[in-house]
């Protein structure tokens, strides 16, 4: 975790796309809602916090079910046959490779629902290996996510595979 008080580019919009970057301190000292996701204590757990607040489902998948990928976007119904997203993570990633393919697969969802739900099989897979960094999109939507959240990282971009 990051002190991004320190950081000289909190609040300064992005150089790829204008957005200003609002850090996790930021959004706190600037009055964000006292129970929301990025008042939790993990980078992992806001990004739970934030999936779980628009109804999408995290599992676990153990690596031998995995082919190798890092993670399945998918979109199942509920009882009330409302539409619930679905992401299934590789338990076997580390930390840092399980938030960014987390946070990856939350921005498809969020930015590009139709891509997937347009695939014969209705889900799309997430590669484990980093594409480069995206100046747009759900690649760049993700670093977005990842960096309120207390993560910096290169590139929050990854291969997709559609099924």
């Amino acid at each position: 975790m990051f002190d991004s008080t320190a950081d000289p580019l909190d609040g300064k919009p992005c150089a790829d796309c204008g957005v200003p970057l609002q850090s996790f301190e930021l959004a706190r000292r600037s009055g964000y809602d006292p129970n929301g996701p990025l008042w939790q204590p993990t980078i992992l757990t806001r990004l739970f916090g934030f999936t779980t607040s628009i109804d999408i489902h995290v599992y676990d998948v153990a690596q031998e079910d995995t082919d190798g990928l890092g993670a399945a976007i998918a979109a199942g119904y509920t009882k009330n046959n409302d539409l619930r997203g679905l992401i299934f993570l590789a338990k076997d990633l580390d930390y840092n490779l399980r938030v960014d393919i987390l946070a990856f697969a939350f921005a498809i969802y969020i930015a590009d629902t139709t891509r997937f739900l347009a695939s014969p099989l209705s889900y799309i897979a997430v590669g484990r290996e980093r594409s480069k960094p995206a100046r747009q999109g759900p690649g760049h939507l993700a670093w977005h996510i990842l960096w309120s959240c207390g993560r910096k990282t290169s590139s929050a971009t990854f291969d997709l595979e559609f099924f």
